[in-house]
């Protein structure tokens, strides 16, 4: 989810490159602990712990290539993006437009990889925090503190992976330089002010459709297009069509979780196993990371909210919504950069 293209790598075949174990357990430790604790101790806002930490981790890549002050960087804008984006969420009609502004601010950034990954999961962060559920001043300081709680412990899950891993390998194999991603090519400046503009008004325009239609989680709308938006019509219908199939089929999994039981425990230990799976299979694509993603939220939602296959429901249809909207802005901008040339 240095662009999320370099998250979400497109390949085709599990080898020893794109599936990890050892560093799917070590990111679902690191991720899924505050919120096992959290939910065992009774403190269900743990799971803003959680979040702060599964963004954080992704923010690292799957090959662990973004250097540590850069990560260091993420704990902060992230956490600040969960307060930023729940009092935007106060703000009613001009929520739309202050979220899309948000995205093309933080959209200013992809043009260095380091900062495209960061740039990305802080609005990632932003639209979901003005999405939830609830909100005020309060909330949004707590949400920015436990957010930020998470991902330091995620970052000290990642400086122990990179010490482990320095140690075992001589100093020219551990070296953090980040790889092009195949999804985001150099853009020039103005293309990155362009495109960052483009996906802001898609994100604005994504989340005022899922306000209207009283989208139970209209943030899923938006996130989905920040992932699936591409410089390309290709390229953005190709991960879309891996979005949804994946999430499709992601969503039918966690319907029948939640659908066959309610106990916490169980519910937990899946959430685990559904976490190791995520960050083991994360540079494989992301349709696969969306039949173990899709799961893991709901499950995690309905230990908070029950509402059984509501949000099963909720995440395929707002993924659908925010792929089309994505296609729909990318083919649009393309129409008329052929027709104005």
């Amino acid at each position: 989810m240095g662009s999320p293209g370099e998250i979400f790598h497109g390949v085709t075949k599990l080898d020893k490159t794109s599936f990890s174990l050892t560093a799917g357990l070590r990111s679902a430790i690191f991720v899924s602990l505050p919120l096992i604790v959290g939910f065992v101790l009774g403190f269900p806002e743990t799971a803003f712990v959680g979040l702060g930490a599964i963004f954080l981790t992704n923010t690292e890549g799957p090959h662990s290539t973004v250097p540590s002050s850069m990560l260091l960087v993420a704990c902060f804008t992230e956490a600040a993006a969960w307060g930023l984006g729940t009092l935007v969420g106060l703000t009613g009609f001009l929520a739309p437009a202050l979220i899309g502004l948000g995205i093309f601010f933080t959209g200013l950034a992809r043009d260095n990889p380091n900062r495209s990954q960061v740039a990305t999961f802080t609005a990632i962060s932003f639209s979901v925090g003005a999405g939830l559920p609830g909100g005020s001043l309060s909330d949004a300081l707590q949400r920015s503190y436990l957010a930020l709680f998470g991902a330091l412990f995620a970052l000290a899950g990642v400086e122990l992976y990179r010490l482990i891993v320095s140690r075992k390998k001589s100093p020219a194999k551990t070296n953090l330089t980040p790889t092009k991603s195949t999804a985001y090519p150099s853009m020039l400046r103005s293309e990155v002010i362009l495109n960052s503009a483009v996906l802001g008004i898609a994100c604005a325009i994504g989340f005022g459709i899922a306000l209207a239609l009283g989208l139970p989680r209209d943030f899923w709308v938006v996130v989905t297009i920040i992932l699936t938006f591409r410089p390309t019509l290709s390229l953005t219908v190709t991960f879309t069509t891996m979005m949804v199939i994946g999430t499709i089929v992601g969503a039918a999994i966690g319907a029948v979780v939640v659908l066959e039981t309610t106990n916490l425990y169980l519910l937990l230990a899946l959430l685990f196993v559904f976490s190791v799976l995520i960050f083991s299979t994360r540079a494989v694509n992301m349709g696969l990371i969306q039949v173990f993603f899709a799961p893991f939220i709901i499950i995690l939602l309905n230990i908070i909210f029950p509402a059984g296959l509501l949000y099963a429901e909720a995440r395929i249809f707002d993924v659908v919504i925010g792929g089309i909207i994505s296609v729909a802005t990318v083919y649009a901008v393309s129409f008329i950069s052929r027709h104005a040339s």
